[in-house]
């Protein structure tokens, strides 16, 4: 889909084919309203029992709402990568090391991500992890 932003304000979508613009003034955003899936990058997170993990994972989402998304985000994969890493974090530091699963993570953080999306017109389909595993953490002491 394309926009036509005037001086920062949402003017109009436009359909596919020749537009007008005024130079200087007018501009074409582009914004995909594809399925697209946001690789989040790998946290290191500790549990309630103060055990190290590592956690990686992913999240598909539409966008429906071209024009809430364009108005309310500046960069919504960033944002909605952002939002599902502090949800799998919240989670997991309240979680014991026996009750973090995959199943557990996916249930917990994707109607956090669905409700926080929703209001910039994004559809959230799923949260998958793709890595999660103990970290083991060693310390050197010198005396």
């Amino acid at each position: 889909m394309r926009t036509i932003p005037f001086l920062g304000q949402w003017v109009k979508k436009v359909k596919p084919g020749a537009v007008f613009t005024m130079p200087f003034f007018d501009g074409i955003e582009v914004l995909n309203i594809k399925r697209q899936i946001e690789d989040l990058p790998n946290q290191d997170v500790e549990t309630s029992d103060r055990i190290s993990m590592k956690i990686s994972a992913s999240v598909v989402y539409n966008i429906r709402h071209a024009e809430r998304t364009w108005l309310d985000t500046q960069e919504h994969d960033e944002a909605i990568a952002l939002i599902a890493m502090e949800a799998i974090a919240s989670f997991v530091n309240a979680t014991d090391y026996k009750h973090v699963n995959v199943v557990a993570i996916r249930m917990a953080v994707l109607p956090v991500v669905r409700q926080a999306a929703w209001k910039w017109g994004i559809e959230v389909e799923a949260v998958g992890v793709t890595h999660l595993s103990k970290q083991r953490v060693y310390s050197i002491t010198t005396s």
